[in-house]
């Protein structure tokens, strides 16, 4: 094998490699800059959430629970409130009624509420939005055994199966320039 054969190999070999792991570093590039600047995408994608002066709380929680109850849904219970400077007020409610499989979340609507005032922002389901929070639903078409908590450790682990082929393809690319070099 000529240095020339030798560099068309490794050029092949490179090219390949970069488009495979494109495939893989292109998503998680992407996935993983929505979650670094998700409070800038949330307000460009739910500008009916801007809330109006300075985001204080000014009324006591009870406000924002009675607030909140005018636009549950019947059978729902608020099962958090999270009170953030500079945001809206986020309620979110939950169906107490058991989902008929046993692997399914509960039923939770969140809503954002304007902490000057208490009126209602924004309501949306788990399921609605740019990107559903609901694991089972938005996980179960790429695997059909994932829950809804364990998707997380799933794609960590094909991250990890593939990172130890890559470095198996690299080491046994690196042994076969190593064997050509003493072979010449």
């Amino acid at each position: 094998m000529t240095k020339t054969d030798l560099r068309k190999l490794w050029l092949q070999v490179h090219k390949w490699l970069g488009i495979c792991l494109a495939i893989v570093f292109v998503p998680l590039s992407f996935s993983g800059s929505m979650l670094v600047w998700h409070e800038t995408l949330d307000a460009a994608i739910n500008p009916q959430r801007e809330i109006a002066g300075d985001g204080h709380a000014s009324r006591p929680a009870s406000a924002y629970v009675y607030a909140a109850q005018k636009h549950m849904d019947s059978g729902h219970q608020i099962s958090s409130i999270r009170f953030e400077d500079g945001h809206a007020v986020m309620v979110t409610a939950t169906d107490m009624k058991l989902p008929e499989e046993s692997y399914r979340p509960l039923n939770r609507t969140n809503m954002w509420l304007d902490p000057a005032d208490g009126r209602l922002l924004d309501k949306r389901g788990r399921s609605s939005g740019f990107v559903p929070t609901n694991g089972a639903t938005a996980w179960r078409p790429l695997h059909p055994d994932v829950r809804s908590t364990d998707h997380w450790i799933y794609w960590a682990g094909h991250a990890c199966f593939i990172a130890k082929r890559s470095l198996v393809v690299v080491a046994s690319v690196r042994q076969l320039f190593q064997r050509a070099k003493m072979a010449a």
